[in-house]
């Protein structure tokens, strides 16, 4: 069983429990969390040593995705090196999965104040290195998912928080 396989796996099993963070009382730890906590050194050797790896990268960002469902504000500990982790591989290699993290992590957790400069940030950092990919018509041509993921990520911002939008 190859990599992305295995990822694959562990995120439809975490996707599968996400029940688990409306169960969870307010004084109680989701039973996903020390789970989640051993398998986190890994996902991040995963989104370093397996960057150029686009199958590997999105199964990782998809066990993230479900990962942050299952455990509501549990995962905040996680947000903002996901968020650095999302950006730096972003830059390496711009795929709309990095965006679509930006983004999932964004609908999540935008109406808590005490991100909005980690958001500001990842915001602009997208649109900064975009500008540096998509340098002409021919490679936004080439590239229609990508644009897809840039202008949802740019409307879910829009949508649940216009003035951070509009502030960066």
């Amino acid at each position: 069983m190859e990599i992305s396989e295995k990822l694959l796996l562990i995120g439809d099993f975490i996707k599968y429990c996400s029940g688990l963070s409306e169960r969870t009382g307010a004084n109680q730890i989701n039973p996903l969390l020390p789970i989640f906590s051993e398998l986190w050194p890994f996902i991040e050797n995963v989104l370093s040593e397996f960057i150029y790896n686009d199958d590997i990268v999105e199964y990782a960002c998809r066990l993230v995705k479900h990962s942050q469902r299952a455990l509501g504000n549990q995962f905040l500990p996680f947000l903002h090196p996901f968020l650095r982790k999302a950006m730096l591989g972003y830059k390496q290699n711009p795929l709309g999965t990095f965006v679509y993290a930006v983004e999932f992590c964004f609908a999540e957790f935008c109406h808590q104040p005490q991100h909005n400069d980690m958001f500001i940030e990842a915001l602009d950092y997208i649109i900064k290195t975009s500008s540096e990919v998509l340098v002409s018509k021919d490679v936004c041509e080439q590239n229609p998912d990508l644009i897809n993921d840039i202008f949802g990520m740019a409307m879910r911002y829009v949508r649940y928080n216009k003035t951070l939008f509009f502030s960066s």
